[in-house]
């Protein structure tokens, strides 16, 4: 009985000693995991698919029966100007909305300012006004062969000239002239050099742009009836437009060629200084700015480009099956919203591309 005694006594000393000496012992490793970070230092790289840059998309091309001289646009709308016919097409599928007579090839055309009256330039018979808002018969101003026109900004007049070189400028309620800006160099009176190829006002409506067929370019200060700046183009380049003021008015562009290279040069309306060239493909046929005056398009005889206006860098080359002369862009022009760009081609085509970044 006692030795029973005893060794309970002793197991129970045993067993309070093991007690004691685990209780400094740390605790169990479920409670405090550590992970050893040596290896993975740099964040994880999420992989993503390369960005595809966006490229100008083909909205609709139309082939007309007759070769397209110009084109416009206002709005949802497109006019192409042909032989004694303009087209109108909705600009969101290139339906056929009206169809304008004329009595000569439309080798010229602009909207006015708000967008009710179409001028159309003519091959002959002067410059016909066609008001779109209401059926009143159009009217004809100037006359003689190969008539352009430009409408003034705040949409008071028009101005328009033809193969004489002269430029008449007109109050558009009346079709009273108020104004004759005359070639001042008498060498180019009365010859085909002093034909005029586009009249082009300045944003502002105090200057306006004369380019001749013999390679020279006025600018008017309109106000005074002077010239203050003539420049010279690439004459051997027989283009639609070899001129244009930008939107925001402080610049200009130009068609030249220099060193056998064909450039559109962009020079300050204030003193005509350098600002930079662009080198385009040969052949300049037509250039334009966008609306808001970023870009500036350019047809030329075997491709039509895009190009950033800041940095002179190309932003689109348009996917277009070329074979010069035959299908080569002749004319083109922005829509208003910029979004869009119309792009005549010799073959009788008309066509609308979409540019990347639209939000429709």
């Amino acid at each position: 009985m006692k030795a029973c005694r005893l060794t309970l006594i002793l197991l129970f000393v045993f067993a309070f000693a093991l007690t004691t000496g685990c209780a400094g012992e740390p605790k169990p490793a479920h409670e405090s995991v550590v992970v050893d970070t040596s290896e993975t230092t740099e964040d994880p790289v999420e992989t993503k698919d390369p960005e595809i840059e966006e490229e100008p998309e083909l909205v609709w091309s139309h082939k007309h029966e007759d070769k397209i001289y110009s084109v416009a646009t206002f709005g949802e709308t497109l006019a192409v100007g042909e032989l004694e016919v303009v087209h109108i097409h909705h600009l969101s599928d290139g339906s056929l909305m009206d169809v304008l007579t004329h009595q000569h090839a439309v080798e010229d055309m602009e909207f006015s300012a708000d967008g009710t009256v179409l001028g159309a330039g003519q091959g002959y018979y002067g410059v016909q006004l066609t008001e779109l808002t209401d059926n009143a018969e159009p009217q004809t101003v100037g006359s003689g062969y190969n008539s352009r026109l430009a409408f003034s900004p705040d949409g008071l007049h028009i101005a328009t000239g033809n193969r004489d070189g002269v430029v008449w400028i007109w109050e558009l309620d009346d079709l009273t002239q108020t104004a004759t800006l005359e070639n001042p160099d008498p060498a180019n009176k009365a010859s085909l050099d002093d034909m005029l190829i586009t009249i082009d006002y300045h944003p502002s409506g105090k200057l306006l742009a004369a380019t001749h067929w013999g390679g020279t370019i006025y600018i008017w200060d309109v106000e005074k009836n002077e010239v203050i700046q003539s420049l010279q183009f690439d004459a051997d380049q027989i283009a639609n437009g070899a001129f244009r003021f930008s939107p925001n008015g402080s610049e200009m562009a130009y068609a030249v060629k220099d060193s056998g290279e064909h450039l559109i040069r962009l020079i300050t309306v204030d003193g005509g200084d350098a600002i930079r060239d662009i080198v385009v493909p040969e052949r300049v046929k037509d250039l334009n700015f966008s609306p808001d005056g970023r870009l500036l398009a350019v047809a030329s005889h075997e491709a039509t480009t895009i190009w950033d206006v800041t940095s002179g860098e190309l932003k689109y080359t348009l996917n277009q099956t070329i074979t010069p002369p035959d299908n080569m862009p002749t004319a083109l022009t922005f829509t208003p919203d910029g979004g869009h760009l119309a792009v005549v081609r010799w073959d009788e085509t008309i066509e609308l591309w979409r540019l990347p970044g639209l939000n429709r």
